[in-house]
């Protein structure tokens, strides 16, 4: 049975018709103590919080901070982490399919490769921020994130005794620059033809510093042959519209040649003899040699300028970290992208003064920024909602991909995910083979894009608002959730259920508003008494199937339609 809350409309809302006006609630609300928690809660962990912690909150409202200090704990939060900066460097891009099953990967699923290279750089946040080391670190560690798959395609040691993600060392002797010298990073931001790896400063500037090249009020001189690599090298050189970005930006490219330009399938592919043996010589056999230190001086083979930070000269990679540590725009913009993703708020949008709390408490702490979320998330800019008449969502955050993918998960024990090979396909033997693929948060057979999320190389701003296409995805994916663990709880005795730990095949009013009461708290975060109105409209919606299709139905119903609730897509 396939349920819809744009067919159920506010079932279980509990509207109060004495609450505020839309017109009222648009100007200035401050979320109630449960209601802040849920927020703190999918913001830091992408979860509802328990019912114990909704009670606790409920009795005591100033017990959020202790429950927050556990939440900046917990592994989810690890999770929102790398989320957070997946989103931020576009790393994330199943898309692409660059990394092959040869050599030592024969066997391996291509989109397994893929996903354990694109998250190398992430652990490496995710473990600054986790052990609560200075975010600086992000520029200055000389530690390389790697799991058994992506060790073998950087040839970064692996012990396979060890935890699937493990922080080694590169095999060369690149500088201690943690992010900047980064292979899988800088393979994913490629820099070929005349570009100079100035793309790959674009990158550095706008995601650490939050100055964007691009975005600068310039007037190009439209002359300019563009197909001409002579002309443009005169043009930045010269041209006063050029010069006034590339005189900056291209000091800070040409830190940045030791990477190799790209990496692809194609360079993969004939890297390797019909017998799957290497050719004598490649750089692009596994491992691949990405690092090339021998291209350091290029900028000076092609008469660009010298390495240098905005005006400073630059020494090394390692040098360039330090000196983007020690900018205030650095702590700044780090500020107000993590109030930007936390907040939902385009980063420009995030108020200045805001910011700058925020930056102040990002130093004096040390650049701890698990104590700078903190502040954010117990603040009363983060606990009120504001809105204007336009604004269909009255100031809520939208659910994520990533973060329903997560809460689904936790409450039923479902993954929506897919198998990406024909049947008849021997993967151990095909390099075709591409494996299973979370259905949820990829982009080349799933839906993550569609669901309000990026793909990283086509769509790069998430969709922070209701889209049809997003509703349709999640109806299909609650649907799913419904169906399988409807079907896993009725199969199991009622101490080993996870979610209906009360439902039984036969009515029982009682019990069933019981269990509604429970499921209102576990997914839509909201306690409710058993003779409420809210409980009484999902009683109904239970009732109704019952009497037409039986019990299994109208649990998956009721199910289903709470995991499309307006409650769990809006927070």
């Amino acid at each position: 049975m396939r349920v819809s809350w744009l067919l159920w409309g506010l079932v279980g809302c509990g509207a109060d018709p004495a609450s505020p006006t839309l017109e009222d609630a648009v100007a200035r609300q401050e979320l109630s103590a449960t209601d802040h928690l849920v927020r703190v809660s999918m913001a830091l962990r992408g979860l509802r919080p328990s019912v114990a912690d909704l009670e606790t909150v409920a009795a005591d409202p100033d017990a959020i901070e202790a429950i927050v200090d556990r939440y900046l704990e917990a592994p989810e939060f690890g999770d929102t982490v790398r989320d957070m900066h997946a989103e931020l460097f576009r790393s994330r891009v199943d898309i692409l399919r660059t990394y092959l099953s040869y050599g030592p990967l024969t066997g391996v699923d291509q989109l397994d490769i893929d996903a354990s290279v694109a998250e190398g750089p992430l652990r490496l946040v995710e473990a600054v921020v986790m052990e609560d080391r200075p975010y600086t670190d992000i520029v200055t560690s000389d530690e390389a994130w790697v799991d058994a798959r992506s060790a073998r395609v950087w040839g970064v040691t692996y012990d396979p005794q060890g935890d699937d993600w493990q922080a080694q060392s590169w095999p060369d002797a690149r500088p201690a620059a943690g992010l900047l010298t980064d292979s899988a990073l800088f393979a994913r931001h490629m820099s070929v033809g005349g570009n100079a790896n100035r793309g790959r400063a674009e990158l550095i500037a706008n995601a650490l510093l939050c100055q964007s090249f691009l975005e600068r009020d310039v007037n190009v001189d439209g002359s300019i042959d563009l197909a001409d690599e002579a002309a443009v090298a005169d043009a930045v050189e010269t041209n006063a519209g050029c010069v006034s970005c590339h005189q900056a930006l291209d000091p800070l490219a040409a830190s940045f040649w030791p990477h190799r330009g790209r990496v692809n399938a194609a360079r993969i592919r004939f890297s390797y003899d019909e017998n799957g043996q290497c050719i004598d010589d490649s750089d692009y056999c596994y491992p691949i040699r990405y690092w090339v230190p021998e291209l350091t001086l290029a900028w000076q083979r092609l008469d660009l300028r010298s390495p240098g930070f905005y005006g400073a000269p630059t020494d090394d990679l390692a040098h360039l970290g330090d000196q983007i540590a020690d900018d205030p725009r650095f702590s700044l913009c780090t500020a107000q992208r993590v109030d930007a993703y936390l907040t939902q708020t385009p980063t420009p949008s995030v108020p200045h003064e805001r910011a700058a709390q925020w930056q102040q408490t990002l130093v004096d702490s040390g650049f701890s920024l698990r104590t700078m979320i903190k502040q954010i998330v117990l603040s009363d800019a983060f606990r009120t909602v504001t809105g204007s008449d336009e604004d269909a969502n009255v100031g809520l955050q939208t659910v994520r991909p990533e973060q329903y993918a997560r809460l689904v998960e936790q409450l039923t024990g479902f993954e929506w995910g897919a198998s990406a090979d024909r049947p008849a396909l021997n993967c151990t033997a095909s390099n075709a083979c591409l494996g299973d693929v979370d259905l949820a948060t990829t982009d080349l057979f799933g839906f993550r894009a569609m669901s309000g999320g990026i793909d990283g190389l086509r769509v790069t701003f998430p969709a922070h608002s209701p889209t049809p296409i997003k509703t349709l995805v999640m109806s299909t994916f609650a649907n799913e959730a419904a169906g399988y663990i409807v079907a896993a709880d009725f199969a199991a005795p009622p101490a080993q259920r996870q979610l209906l730990t009360m439902a039984t095949p036969t009515a029982d009013e009682a019990m069933d508003r019981a269990q509604l009461v429970e499921l209102h708290a576990r997914i839509l975060g909201q306690l409710d008494e058993p003779d409420s109105e809210a409980i009484d409209a999902t009683y109904g919606l239970l009732e109704t199937v019952r009497a037409e299709t039986g019990a299994p139905d109208a649990w998956r119903a009721v199910v289903s339609a709470l995991l499309q609730h307006p409650r769990l897509m809006f927070y």
